[in-house]
């Protein structure tokens, strides 16, 4: 994959590190997904900016990248957004998003899981603390693959635990498999971020609530900024990555 990208860059007359630096991606990082697997957001980054499809780049098939022109659809879209207030296109942001990482994943289903029986997930390093929380200030993420089961097939994308506050549940360094929704039910585990702080705990209605009994509950105000991200589904097993 490095080679293709590597080949269609130097067609286009420019240098790896300058599209690197239009892409905002990291010095190297571009030869290092030849040791470590970029993420789909990166994949399309660079198929939109070489102008070619998510394929070639893959697998070197199928090269031709349709153009980036508005169908009907699409601009009565903008139409309709450009007439709502700041609320609620702050709504159709958050809904959006949601919607977006459900079609990347099942894009990806679509590509490996004939071939492989299993499926690619995100792992986000920094979106969640299991302590005191932390703030959103990295969206690095690793692409993985993992066998696909009952467990791995619900699960929209994977967050590193930081902290000890589920313990004895979920420890620090345990990678948590997620289901992306907009709320989870009372006692249920989820993602949640709260004025900008990432957390992952139990839900108790007004309050989040830590498994080790050494923390205090978070208390939820109304004048909190509160979003769930998603619901823990359960641990990923270290023998489900592949």
């Amino acid at each position: 994959m490095v080679d293709r990208i590597t080949a269609l860059i130097k067609e286009k007359g420019l240098s790896i590190n300058a599209v690197e630096k239009a892409l905002g991606f990291g010095n190297g990082a571009i030869k290092r997904f030849n040791t470590s697997s970029p993420s789909i957001d990166k994949i399309i980054a660079l198929s939109d900016f070489l102008n070619v499809s998510v394929e070639y780049l893959l697998f070197g098939k199928n090269k031709s990248s349709s153009p980036n022109k508005l169908s009907d659809d699409e601009q009565e879209l903008i139409n309709l957004y450009t007439q709502l207030n700041r609320d609620d296109r702050i709504r159709i942001h958050e809904r959006a998003e949601v919607l977006l990482e459900q079609s990347k994943q099942k894009h990806l289903d679509s590509l490996f899981q004939p071939t492989f029986k299993s499926k690619f997930i995100d792992i986000f390093d920094l979106p969640v603390s299991a302590g005191t929380g932390e703030s959103l200030t990295s969206d690095y993420k690793d692409l993985c693959a993992v066998k696909l089961n009952e467990s791995t097939s619900q699960a929209s994308f994977a967050v590193r635990v930081s902290g000890d506050s589920m313990e004895p549940l979920y420890v620090n360094g345990d990678i948590l498999l997620i289901a992306l929704q907009e709320s989870v039910d009372p006692d249920e585990i989820g993602i949640f971020i709260i004025n900008g702080e990432g957390y992952v705990k139990k839900y108790g209605g007004d309050r989040l609530i830590s498994l080790n009994s050494k923390y205090e509950d978070i208390m939820i105000h109304d004048y909190d900024n509160v979003l769930c991200k998603g619901k823990v589904l359960c641990k990923l097993e270290k023998s489900d990555i592949i």
